[in-house]
């Protein structure tokens, strides 16, 4: 995307502050809803109270740092966030001309220790979560544990998304909750499009749900509620909460789900190409000669994921 400054030195944008400069960033860009939103609360919350107002090329590294470090130390990911964020706008600064370098100099800025750790769950506790959550959304869990879907991935998907044999599914759009209403878009990033060979032993549990919870149109929701719209994160939350206690996984995050479906493909011999792309964490290119080349070696590994029960 061209920027609308033109090269000119720092002389010439001199009055430039970030507030303008942010501003007109994040209207050039083509973010995601929600990420959008993201940036804006962080720019309007934590970043433009102290440095909004500052000339761009009055910004200092020790500024910076002092506007650092009186954020809330409560709030680490916040906080990471809203310093990974400008750095990013005063890189975009530094390659428009505005500014020599970018005076964002704290190492690990913008990074957090995980807060949650990851539970690894087995198969058959894969099973007993399953068998706790009401029997028309039941097919979710297994869809995220053996197939490592995201929660917004799962609960967009659609009738035609589902080969004919039941064998794979494609993953091509998300679905957020944002501003009060459902939202649907792509998924997390580009290599996020992929199809996934589902393994055999959850394809007739496919095909059942299929017959019994989800109306013939090709473009009916897998997982819906009764008036036929999106189930969220809030009508999930409690079944989610009360089969993770029954089947004693309490701490069980759905998105951990993803990381079941990581372990299985890796005991059953995936390489981590191959275990990359079931989860399409896998570079915009890769993924794409990916989708394209090793489908029967997916499937394959699908096979392999199966004998593991």
């Amino acid at each position: 995307m061209r920027s609308i400054w033109a090269p000119g030195g720092q002389e010439r944008f001199k009055g430039v502050t970030l507030r303008t400069y942010a501003d007109t960033w994040i209207e050039q860009r083509d973010l995601r809803p929600r990420t959008r939103v993201l940036y804006r609360g962080l720019l309007d919350g934590l970043i433009f109270p102290s440095l909004g107002d500052a000339s761009l090329v009055a910004l200092t590294s020790e500024t910076v740092r002092g506007w650092y470090y009186a954020l809330d130390p409560s709030t680490p990911t916040r906080r990471a966030h809203a310093y990974g964020l400008l750095r990013t706008i005063l890189n975009s600064a530094v390659a428009d001309e505005l500014l020599d370098r970018c005076p964002c100099t704290i190492r690990a800025g913008a990074s957090t220790k995980r807060k949650h750790e990851v539970v690894v769950i087995t198969p058959a506790q894969v099973d007993a979560v399953a068998m706790e959550i009401p029997e028309e959304l039941r097919l979710a869990v297994y869809l995220a544990g053996w197939c490592a879907l995201r929660f917004g991935e799962a609960f967009e998907l659609r009738r035609g998304d589902i080969s004919p044999d039941c064998s794979t599914v494609s993953v091509t759009r998300a679905v957020s909750y944002l501003d009060k209403r459902f939202q649907v878009g792509p998924p997390k990033t580009v290599s996020s499009i992929r199809t996934v060979s589902i393994p055999p032993h959850i394809r007739k549990l496919v095909r059942e749900h299929l017959s019994n919870f989800v109306k013939p149109e090709q473009d009916s929701l897998l997982f819906s509620r009764s008036d036929g719209t999106h189930v969220g994160h809030h009508h999930f939350l409690y079944p989610w909460h009360r089969a993770t206690r029954l089947a004693k996984v309490e701490g069980l995050r759905f998105h951990d789900l993803r990381h079941v479906g990581a372990t299985m493909a890796a005991r059953a011999g995936g390489t981590t190409a191959e275990i990359q792309a079931r989860l399409g964490h896998t570079t915009n290119a890769a993924a794409a000669r990916y989708q394209h080349g090793t489908r029967v070696r997916d499937d394959a590994l699908a096979k392999k994921m199966s004998k593991l029960r």
